[in-house]
C-alpha cells in the first residue's frame, strides 16, 4: 500500500537524532564548567593571585554553579 504525500520519518531515527543533539549539548555544558581551569595562569598573572586565592576562585565558581543549577533547571521545567 502506498500513501500520497510526504513520507513520514522513522521515529527511531528522530529519537537517535535528538539523543545525539542532547549528548552534544551536555558535552559542551560539561566542558564549559571547566573552562576556568584553562585560564588559571592568565588570571593568576594579571590579578597577582596566590595559589590559595586561585583555588578559592575555582571553589567560588563551582559553588555558584551548584547553587544556581537547580534554580535554572526548575525555571526550565516551568517554561517549557
Amino acid at each position: 500500500m502506498t500513501r500520497n504525500g510526504p513520507a513520514r520519518d522513522d521515529p527511531a531515527r528522530a529519537a537517535r537524532w535528538a539523543l545525539a543533539v542532547l549528548t552534544l549539548i551536555n558535552f559542551l555544558n560539561y566542558i564549559d564548567r571547566y573552562v576556568l581551569a584553562s585560564v588559571f595562569e592568565p588570571i593568576k598573572r594579571e590579578l597577582h593571585f596566590s595559589d590559595s586565592e586561585l583555588g578559592w576562585t575555582l571553589s567560588a565558581f563551582m559553588i555558584a554553579y551548584s547553587l544556581t543549577s537547580p534554580v535554572f533547571g526548575r525555571l526550565g521545567d516551568l517554561f517549557t
